[in-house]
């Protein structure tokens, strides 16, 4: 179009003047990308270029690799590292005039990836490497990573032969010789290309005879019933051989390089007889040498031992033990034992010791030279020592009845001595005065006084001790009035508990003796055990504890007590449940609370709601104003991804995360309005607009702070959740 400016002077002239204008419409940017390679190998470097348009003088770029931002504000980006399936993409924003939306995001490409594969080969000889002279043989080579078709070259002691194929057979191969093959891989990413294989180092045998020799394990002396086995040596005789057994001519045993027998009488012959499956031998069967068996008859050793003192000695005295073998042959073994532990160096037919403590067992083990022994070895019979210390005798004594007695209960006394000799003698005291004719190792009195000291002197006819004479030490006496016997019970939680709380109840006795016995119960029926301590974790309300008592004390008058009751009061712990209050979790009312994610405390989610953020298996803790608490059954959250019914799940939100404004596109609506709320993580609306259009709809975010947020879309009763974060 044009424009015309008129314009007067103050003299009454004028002038005219036209000017052309042109009006740009606005356009929407766009970018899109390629790769100099989708298809590559791992580790090469592929580049990315972008191509904008109406990008403006100098757009700027985005890159990204599966969703997370990469590179640098340039329109290429490199990548050396990138795996199977990757994808990259591009986000642009034009610094042009007229255009909107600004900001555009490119086309994807996906990458195919292939690993590096390290081609390798084998070779395998139909024929062994082992072979006879002149044999054909043929050679297998079995490639890996070798790829569609690969190509080979065989060797012969390092000089090329063949063909390229994967097979190589030849005649004329010498003793020594060395096969082995070159592989060349046409794999996709194979590194290197080349492999070579194992080698096989070829043996050729010129033409032999076969021959076979035998040996028995012991000789051709035994006794009778000695297992005797006997074993083929073949020369040339193949791989494997096979072998006919005789004895005295007759075949016996099993196609096998040995032969066993127990049975064998004097005598009697074996050999064998073998054929050679070797290909080289002019001559397939060869016969052996012949053993002839010379068998004795079996005879049984047996030892016995003596000490020169006895068994019963005092610390430090020298012993000897003698053994006596019978069939231990002209030069028989032995070896001492203690306790069933050899004693190093004690191998002659005596054996002498001067360090034997109380206890120790002596016996010899005796090997038989008698070649007919069976068994060879025989065990004699165990000499136990009686040690007695040179130390000084001591005496104790022991009431029945304890330090503590009833009017009118007499104890009995016992002397319990230490190195006393096979007879001690006792002198009874009461007060220090000799009680007569209490001599025996037991004293009973006539009658005790409260505060009476009993003792015993002892006199030890051991001749191990030093001081035979000893005197105990004094046992006092407390002779007691008859007393009632009495229990009280108390409870380790107290009486106000939580339901399913463990308690422990306690029984407190008086007068009731070194074991009295108990009967505990619960609103007056039996329960528990014979025990001070009862536990209970399944108390209800108004249960009464109560314990009786019966006293072990002979002089307990009565013996029997019943205890105070103890009556519980158990308080409910709360019935929990959760609730969905639009996006929020609502727990029932109580006193404190505790949100956990997948059986995980959430910090500081210590109230009734909680918004959840994460897909998850959502629980709460509430206790009570009496602290008794329980935990809700799981309540599994579950967002929604993108949903092309819902528009408002469709919607484009960016930047995410965002600083100052937050763009919401919902270009799918039309002509429908959506509304908007933003909420806390404790529940909290934040802001709210419910006329929402199908444009790109600003939301100011400066006056909140940063953290986590859920925005929620709504159009036609439908909702869609997005988590959003602000960043400051």
């Amino acid at each position: 179009g044009s424009i015309t400016v008129k314009a007067n002077n103050s003299c009454g002239s004028s002038s005219t003047s036209s000017f052309t204008v042109s009006v740009t419409q606005s356009s929407a940017a766009g970018v899109s990308i390629s790769a100099s390679q989708s298809t590559i190998c791992s580790g090469a470097n592929v580049t990315f270029t972008a191509s904008p348009s109406n990008g403006g003088s100098s757009p700027t770029y985005q890159w990204k690799l599966n969703g997370n931002n990469v590179g640098s504000n340039a329109s290429t980006y490199s990548n050396a590292s990138l795996a199977n399936s990757d994808v990259v993409t591009c986000n642009m924003t034009s610094n042009g005039t007229c255009v909107s939306p600004l900001s555009a995001n490119s086309n994807s490409v996906t990458m195919t990836v292939n690993q590096a594969v390290t081609p390798s080969v084998s070779i395998a000889s139909g024929s062994g490497s082992s072979i006879c002279a002149g044999q054909s043989v043929t050679f297998t080579a079995t490639p890996t990573n070798g790829g569609s078709s690969p190509s080979y070259q065989w060797k012969v002691n390092g000089s090329n032969v063949g063909s390229g194929s994967s097979t190589y057979t030849t005649s004329s191969l010498a003793n020594g010789d060395v096969v082995s093959v070159s592989m060349t891989s046409n794999a996709t990413c194979a590194t290197p290309t080349s492999a070579t294989s194992n080698s096989i180092t070829i043996s050729v045998v010129s033409n032999a005879t076969p021959s076979v020799s035998i040996a028995a394990n012991t000789g051709n002396t035994i006794c009778s019933g000695q297992s005797v086995t006997f074993t083929a040596t073949p020369t040339n005789g193949g791989t494997s051989p096979t072998y006919q057994w005789k004895l005295n001519g007759g075949n016996v045993g099993s196609n096998s390089a040995t032969y066993t027998n127990a049975s064998l009488a004097n005598g009697d012959q074996v050999s064998v007889q073998m054929t050679s499956n070797s290909a080289c031998v002019s001559t397939s069967n060869a016969t052996s040498n012949t053993i002839t068996m010379s068998v004795g008859s079996a005879v049984a050793p047996s030892v016995s031992i003596v000490s020169n003192v006895g068994n019963s000695i005092c610390s430090g005295q020298s012993v000897t033990f003698t053994a006596t073998p019978a069939n231990g042959g002209g030069s028989p073994g032995y070896q001492w034992y203690n306790n069933g532990n050899v004693i190093n160096g004690a191998i002659s037919a005596t054996y002498t010791s001067a360090t034997l403590a109380n206890g120790d067992v002596i016996s010899v083990v005796m090997t038989s030279s008698s070649s007919c022994a069976s068994p060879s070895t025989a065990t004699s019979n165990g000499i136990t020592m009686a040690v007695s210390s040179s130390g000084t005798a001591s005496v104790g004594i022991s009431s029945s009845l304890g330090g503590s007695i009833c009017t009118g209960q007499i104890p009995t006394f016992t002397a319990s001595p230490v190195n006393g000799g096979s007879s001690p003698t006792y002198q009874w005291m009461i007060n220090g005065s000799n009680v007569n004719g209490a001599t025996g190792a037991t004293f009973t009195p006539a009658s005790l006084n409260n505060g009476d000291a009993v003792s015993v002197q002892m006199t030890s006819n051991s001749t191990c001790v030093s001081q035979p004479t000893v005197t105990s030490l004094a046992l006092a006496i407390s002779v007691v009035q008859g007393g009632a016997a009495l229990v009280s019970v108390s409870s380790d939680q107290g009486n106000s508990i939580c339901e399913g709380t463990n308690v422990t109840f306690t029984a407190t006795p008086v007068n009731g003796g070194g074991s009295p016995t108990y009967q505990w119960t619960k609103n007056n029926i039996n329960t528990g055990t014979n025990n001070p301590v009862y536990t209970d974790a399944n108390l209800n309300d108004g249960d009464v504890i109560s314990c009786s008592m019966t006293s072990s004390l002979s002089c307990a008058s009565p013996s029997g007590a019943m205890s105070n009751s103890v009556t519980m009061t158990v308080i409910n712990t709360p019935v929990v449940g959760i609730t969905l209050s639009g996006n929020t979790l609502v727990a029932t009312q109580g006193n404190t609370y505790q949100w956990y994610k997948n059986n995980i405390a959430i910090g500081g989610a210590t109230s009734q709601n909680y918004v959840p953020t994460a897909n998850g298996s959502y629980t709460v803790e509430v206790s009570n104003s009496f602290g008794c608490s329980s935990t809700s059954s799981a309540y599994n959250v579950t967002f929604l991804g993108v949903d092309v019914a819902n528009p408002a799940a469709a919607a484009k939100i960016y930047p995410n995360p965002a600083s100052g404004l937050l763009y919401v596109d919902l270009g799918s609506l039309g002509s429908v309005k959506a509304s908007g709320k933003i909420f806390d993580t404790d529940g909290r609306m934040l802001w709210e607009n419910t006329a929402l259009n199908g444009d790109v709809n600003v939301i100011d975010v400066n006056t909140l702070p940063g953290g986590v947020y859920i925005l929620q879309l709504e159009t036609a009763g439908v909702s869609a959740y997005r988590k959003v974060v602000i960043t400051k």
